[in-house]
C-alpha cells in the first residue's frame, strides 16, 4: 500500500542551483542540484532530473516550497537468498512560487 502526504516549507530561499552532468558507460545523465533554505533553519538539498526545471530556480528566490513524500513497502532478497520488507521513498517537488 503506498501512503502519500505533503509537505510545506515556507519562506525557503534557493541558495545554490549547479547543473550536474554524469557520465557511466555509454549513458549521460544530467540533472540539477538544488540547495534551499530559510530564517527557521530548515535546509534541503534536491536532485531534480528535469532540466527545464532550471528556469524556476532563480538564486536568491523566496517562496513556499511544496514536497510530496510517497512510501510503499517492497520486498527484496538478501545475498544469504532469504526476502525481506523495506520501504522506497519518493520525494518530489510538487510546487515552488
Amino acid at each position: 500500500m503506498v501512503q502519500t502526504f505533503d509537505v510545506e516549507l515556507k519562506d525557503m530561499e534557493v541558495r545554490k542551483v549547479e547543473e550536474v552532468e554524469m557520465e557511466i558507460g555509454e549513458n549521460t545523465y544530467r540533472y540539477l542540484n538544488v540547495n534551499f533554505d530559510n530564517e527557521a533553519g530548515d535546509r534541503l538539498v534536491f536532485k531534480d532530473k528535469i532540466m527545464d526545471h532550471k528556469e524556476n530556480y532563480t538564486r536568491g528566490k523566496i517562496g513556499k516550497l511544496t514536497l510530496t513524500i510517497s512510501t510503499e513497502p517492497t520486498t527484496k532478497t538478501a545475498k544469504n537468498g532469504k526476502a525481506y520488507i523495506t520501504e522506497k521513498t519518493t520525494i518530489l517537488i510538487k510546487d515552488f512560487k
